[in-house]
């Protein structure tokens, strides 16, 4: 299966940062492809920018370690299956936040299309969570 891992480097300490996406339900805040979402139970749902709704099972959620896993449930053609991590880590000079993706698609050559969207939805809500960090005036 092929992966997608996008990273950003950030002067705050973790604890900051998570308290901005460490959340499941927190996604509209800081990702941009993300209108709204609610839980139910374990169940995320949310509405996508273009309108479409996207169901995912979160897998694991520890404050404590600063990562939350979820996968799609019942995923749609093109894609097969979807299962993704966030991490907050620290580092000497603030915090790493990795966000990577796993995912198969049900004709190959949808491959490097699909990945190039979660990219480029991983890269925006980084950036996003970049500039909110900014204005909170600790960058």
């Amino acid at each position: 299966m092929p992966d997608v891992q996008e990273t950003i480097e950030l002067s705050v300490a973790p604890e900051v940062v998570w308290d901005i996406c460490g959340h499941p339900q927190s996604t509209p805040t800081w990702v941009p492809a993300v209108r709204q979402c609610r839980m139910k139970g374990d169940v995320r749902y949310s509405t996508l920018s273009d309108g479409s709704e996207a169901v995912e099972r979160i897998l694991l959620h520890s404050d404590q370690d600063r990562e939350c896993e979820y996968e799609l449930v019942d995923p749609s053609p093109p894609i097969r299956s979807y299962w993704s991590r966030l991490t907050v880590e620290p580092l000497p000079t603030g915090t790493i936040l990795r966000w990577c993706a796993r995912f198969e698609t049900t004709n190959p050559e949808d491959t490097e299309a699909i990945g190039a969207s979660i990219r480029a939805t991983y890269r925006g809500g980084l950036e996003t969570l970049a500039e909110q960090v900014d204005k909170m005036g600790h960058a």
